[in-house]
Parts: structure tokens; sequence; C-alpha cells
């Protein structure tokens, strides 16, 4: 084989890589996409229509896993979102955390998930609260404390776990502002505003 084959040869090597990533691109968009919308319908009582997307998603999330062995890299969010919306999932059908094995997502990403979440029990306190919901909202400030006092002690290189520590430092700032939220809204229910 001379230079121009070779050449040639690394040409069609790349395309099909390319053709790979775009493909990886548009699944995981698809992916995060259905997870972002089953979010939003849990916050809004509708688990059953939560379901058909997080069907979905996993779907998605299976050809992910089919073309996906190169380039994790580029599909990495997906799972992440996943996770995060099986994990919320989990919690609002049966008021406890899923673990990875239960959801079918690898530790990484259900790490970094499980981070997001906290965000997601945040708010799904707030809403409990405004709704008059108080045990709800408990049980979610203690979810999040439960989340953050199991993963506080973790720490890795960006090269193995990224954004993990700002995801940390972001889920302990949320749980401040958490506790000070639940301690106003009783502090003003009991004093009978």
């Amino acid at each position: 084989m001379g230079f121009d084959d070779e050449i040639s040869r690394m040409g069609n090597d790349l395309e099909r890589k390319q053709r790979n990533v775009d493909e990886i691109m548009n699944v995981s968009r698809e992916l995060i996409r259905d997870c972002a919308k089953a979010i939003t319908l849990l916050h809004n009582k509708k688990t059953t229509e939560a379901v058909g997307y997080i069907k979905e998603a996993r779907r998605l999330s299976k050809r992910l896993g089919e073309i996906d062995n190169e380039f994790r890299n580029v599909s990495a969010q997906a799972y992440q979102e996943l996770a995060e919306a099986e994990i919320l999932y989990g919690i609002k059908t049966s008021k406890k955390i899923p673990l990875p094995k239960d959801i079918g997502i690898e530790s990484g990403a259900y790490l970094l998930g499980l981070m997001d979440t906290v965000g997601e029990l945040k708010r799904s306190m707030l809403i409990a609260l405004h709704d008059g919901r108080i045990s709800d909202g408990e049980l979610y400030l203690s979810l999040i404390e439960r989340i953050y006092d199991a993963t506080r002690g973790l720490r890795f290189s960006e090269s193995i776990l990224p954004s993990f520590r700002r995801k940390q430092d972001t889920a302990r700032i949320q749980l401040e502002n958490a506790g000070s939220d639940m301690l106003k809204f009783t502090g003003l229910r009991k004093r009978g505003r």
C-alpha cells in the first residue's frame, strides 16, 4: 500500500468516525430532551406522562450503548441526564433514592446525575411548601442532606469524574439555601403569616 492509498484509508476511517459522532450527538440530544420533559412532568405531578419519556430515554440510552464505545466523552452528558431523571422518578414514586443497579447507570454518570438531582429536590421542596405539604418538603430536604452527606467525602480528579467537585459545591449551596428556606417557611407558618 502506497502513500496515497494510506491517506485515503485514513480519510475513510475518519469519515466513519465523524458519522458515528454525528449519530451519537443526535441520539444524545434526543435523550437529553426526553429527560428534561420527564423531569418537568414529574414536578407537575404528571407521572404517567413522565414514564413515557423515561422509557424513550432508556431506549435511546441502549442505542447509545451500541454506538458510543469509542466516543463516551460525547455521550457522557446524556447518561448523566438519564441518571438524574431516573433518580428523581424513583424518589417521586417510592420516596427512596434508587441505586445505580436499579436504574442501569454506570457509577460516574450516576454520581453526576445524583448531584444534579439535588437542584430538582430543592425545587420539589419549594413546590411542596408552597402547596402546604410540609412533610413532603421535609422529606425532600432530608434527601438533599443525605445525598450531600454521602458524597461529601468523594474527591476525584477532573479526568476521572469531570465537574464533580463543582457539582458538590453547588449541592452544598443548595442544601444551605434549602435549609434556610425551610426555616423561613416554617417560622412564618408558626407566626400565622
